[in-house]
């Protein structure tokens, strides 16, 4: 279930980024968290796949975010919906971007193919997975097969897998599958 939390900004907001340029404000991240939730009932959704961020945080930064947002984080996982979220790809080595710094956001960083951590990843001692990462082959535009690289590539590799985890064992919290 695709959901859309960017909005297209023409102003000072872009910063060096080329205009427009597509950005994300919390509030939108929430109800689009929100309406996922809703539809807990209609579709079996084992995950959220996050891959955006915002600020470097040290340790665990519920405190930088609205209670909004981890409430709708706790309540997806309450509801056996796991939320997956990029590090960033910024290569710092002792902190992470939020949603991946949030209690109960199960963070995700890049590995190489030979299982070394990526030199762009971020990393941190509450960083929870590693996954592929770097030179991830997927389809592009237009029928053509590019290659990609960053946490947003590693993400869906854990998505993925907690999708198989959720039918293997359909009544397991997200703790048990995490796990």
């Amino acid at each position: 279930i695709g959901v859309n939390v960017f909005s297209i900004f023409n102003d000072s907001l872009c910063g060096s980024q080329p205009k427009p340029c597509p950005l994300t404000y919390d509030s939108d991240q929430i109800r689009g968290l929100e309406y996922v939730y809703s539809l807990r009932n209609t579709y079996n959704i084992a995950a959220v796949n996050i891959n955006l961020g915002r600020g470097r945080f040290y340790n665990i930064c519920d405190d930088n975010v609205s209670a909004s947002y981890t409430s709708i984080v706790s309540n997806l996982n309450m509801a056996g919906i796991a939320v997956i979220a990029g590090s960033g790809n910024d290569g710092f080595t002792d902190s992470m971007r939020t949603p991946a710094c949030l209690t109960g956001v199960v963070a995700v960083g890049a590995i190489y193919d030979n299982g070394m951590v990526t030199n762009f990843s971020n990393t941190a001692p509450f960083l929870d997975l590693l996954a592929p990462g770097s030179g991830v082959t997927s389809p592009g535009p237009g029928g053509v097969y590019e290659d990609w690289q960053g946490t947003s590539v590693s993400t869906p590799f854990v998505a993925g897998a907690w999708a198989i985890m959720r039918q293997a064992y359909p009544t397991a919290s997200v703790d048990e599958i995490f796990n």
